[in-house]
């Protein structure tokens, strides 16, 4: 009969097999969930995970990383600490133009506002979205607004006319929202946080946190009837003070000089046109918003008939307001640069509501010089 030592002997390469195994599982364990609890703490794109926050201001040290992301988590914040947000009656779509349309994108407040006929407007929008990724984040959005009726979709010239599509960082915003385990167990999210601690001149401490998020009011629109001058100059070192913006002028101004008609018909019966028949139970409201003239006078210049084109067909999709108006010279606002107004997004978006809905008889506060945006308007 074998001893009961010899049996012993046998099972102990079992037993050191099995505690290996879970040595090594508590280590992985151990590891991933310290991973996930940097990954929270620093929480670089605000995603909202709970417990402490580390000291400092997230907002420029870390949303352009993945701007997309950032507007996801703060759609899924305001939606969830604000349930009647579903109830807004439009939504906007598009880049920074139309996210300015409700007020500083610094502000999760201001994603759903109400204006002064107690209209309930939410914002999609999201700086550097291109036609491609403002499109992706309204189909994932769509159905948790059954009331909006109408969608706000600020197209632009420029925006029609290029050709490239930048759906990274859209997909990994998407992916992540779908299973947040990809963001707190990712070695990129403590990577991406790291990488800004190292600029410690711009890593600026956190702001003491607002109020609790409520719906924004937005006033009346005011009337900009005074006409602002610009030089008609194309040194661009004159007209702006800031690299980048000179940087991105340019870039503008050579996308619209070499724009294709083609381009921008397919962009809006291959892309728009899909989206505007798979909803029609909504009305699209298009808008075009105003150029800073150093772009303004190569649109209505040399690419006045591909503009017109770009018109027409979005009038075929729906109703198209247009807040350019061009006369190559003068404008009714101010700018930041070439492509965003100063303050005056918002009243833009409200005149261009109530120019849809009484197109014929609409007085048009933002006209000037006897151009309205509205037709049939002033």
């Amino acid at each position: 009969m074998p001893s009961s030592i010899s049996n012993s002997s046998h099972r102990a390469p079992d037993l050191n097999y099995r505690n290996a195994i879970l040595a090594a599982l508590a280590v992985a364990l151990s590891a991933a969930a310290a991973l996930a609890a940097a990954n929270a703490y620093f929480d670089p794109f605000n995603f909202g995970a709970p417990g402490p926050k580390a000291p400092f201001d997230r907002v420029n040290q870390f949303r352009l990383k993945n701007t997309a992301l950032w507007e996801i988590a703060s759609v899924e914040r305001v939606l969830k600490a604000l349930p009647e947000a579903s109830d807004a009656q439009y939504l906007i779509i598009g880049d920074s133009r139309a996210r300015a349309m409700t007020g500083s994108w610094r502000k999760d407040s201001t994603l759903f506002v109400q204006d002064h006929r107690g209209r309930k407007i939410f914002n999609l929008a999201y700086g550097g979205a291109d036609l491609t990724t403002s499109l992706m984040i309204y189909e994932r959005y769509k159905a948790r607004f059954p009331k909006a009726e109408t969608v706000i979709f600020a197209v632009q010239f420029d925006e029609l006319s290029d050709t490239e599509r930048r759906t990274d960082q859209m997909e990994e915003a998407l992916r992540i929202a779908k299973n947040p385990l990809f963001y707190y167990v990712s070695f990129r999210t403590l990577k991406v946080a790291l990488d800004g601690m190292k600029d410690r001149e711009k890593f600026a401490p956190r702001q003491d946190a607002s109020a609790k998020l409520r719906m924004t009011k937005l006033t009346a629109p005011k009337k900009y009837r005074r006409t602002m001058r610009y030089p008609a100059t194309n040194d661009l070192q004159k007209l702006f003070d800031d690299a980048r913006t000179i940087r991105l002028t340019k870039l503008a101004r050579t996308t619209i000089l070499n724009s294709d008609p083609s381009v921008v018909a397919r962009n809006i019966d291959s892309i728009i046109r899909l989206v505007v028949e798979r909803d029609p139970g909504r009305k699209f409201l298009f808008v075009a918003m105003p150029m800073h003239p150093v772009l303004e006078r190569r649109v209505a210049g040399e690419k006045a008939a591909g503009y017109a084109a770009m018109a027409s067909g979005l009038r075929g999709l729906g109703f198209f307001y247009d807040a350019s108006m061009y006369d190559g010279a003068a404008t009714a606002f101010k700018f930041i640069d070439a492509m965003h107004v100063k303050d005056a997004a918002p009243d833009i978006m409200q005149d261009a509501i109530d120019c849809s809905l009484h197109p014929t008889d609409h007085t048009s506060v933002i006209a000037h010089d006897g151009h309205s945006p509205c037709p049939g308007g002033d």
